[in-house]
């Protein structure tokens, strides 16, 4: 699989390895999920710098035509604004979760599209009920800033990530069939989510590996490598390892016993996705 990190350089200790599976630790998985929180909140302090700036005007003394600029405004709009930008990281790490899992870059952006546009707009209403004397202008290049440095930050915050080999996750894939394959072709059509595919799981009718000559096939077929019970059992418990089930329809009843097997041996990020009918 093509991942995002494949041409950067890395450092010799960036990734460990238990048995044929390259690993992390657990600083570079607290890391990688970080990094984006932090760019957000970057976002947020250089949105209110620079739309403050752009209407208290350039000049040769910024700080001074600034606090000048914030005599004639009232300051409790201020504090609403950084309130509900705070709120927008809330519902980025409650609501949508981009903070611990990741998301194709067209279901992310609709994701910080709509939560902007409704706290903009509520920011708006409290604006006018409250018959704050309060810059509209002010108001729309905060927001249109704001939008704008989010989507800019997260994807450097990305690159160096990649280029440091940080952003890139081992992930194994449980399945042989149609979804199976559906899966790497998503996965694989989408670099920038990191997801290093390196094994899959060929599961039978009883949850036993097929025939040797099956398997083979199956991984030619998959572009990956077939993986035994025992170096699953090793990574299981591994910090930052992607487990994704991707299980047909008609195997509802290994889709469970994968669930409870993996729970089982301390596997921690696992997704499922979508079976196919």
């Amino acid at each position: 699989m093509k991942d995002s990190s494949t041409n950067s350089p890395q450092s010799p200790d960036t990734h460990n390895r238990v048995g044929s599976i390259s690993t992390r630790t657990l600083w570079q998985v607290t890391l990688s999920k970080r990094a984006i929180l932090a760019g957000d909140v970057l976002a947020i302090v250089c949105a209110f710098v620079l739309a403050t700036l752009i209407h208290a005007g350039f000049s040769a003394h910024p700080l001074e035509q600034a606090q000048f600029w914030f005599y004639t405004q009232v300051a409790s709009r201020f504090w609403v604004w950084g309130g509900l930008a705070s709120t927008a990281l809330c519902v980025f790490l409650f609501r949508f979760q981009h903070y611990v899992n990741r998301r194709p870059f067209w279901d992310e952006l609709s994701d910080i599209l709509w939560t902007l546009n409704a706290l903009a707009l509520l920011d708006m209403t409290l604006v006018a009920v409250t018959r704050w004397n309060a810059s509209r202008m002010w108001w729309l290049t905060s927001w249109v800033t704001l939008t704008c440095l989010i989507v800019l930050f997260r994807s450097l915050t990305r690159i160096v990530l990649s280029h440091f080999g940080l952003w890139a996750r081992p992930t194994i894939l449980i399945g042989h069939g149609k979804n199976a394959r559906e899966a790497v072709s998503a996965l694989q059509s989408e670099p920038r989510l990191g997801y290093d595919l390196q094994g899959f799981v060929d599961v039978g009718e009883t949850s036993s590996f097929a025939l040797e000559d099956q398997t083979n096939s199956l991984s030619q077929s998959l572009g990956l490598k077939p993986l035994s019970i025992d170096e699953l059992k090793a990574n299981a418990r591994q910090p930052g390892i992607q487990w994704v089930l991707a299980l047909d329809h008609a195997q509802s009843d290994l889709r469970e016993h994968w669930l409870r097997q993996l729970s089982q041996w301390g596997a921690q990020e696992i997704c499922e996705i979508g079976r196919a009918h």
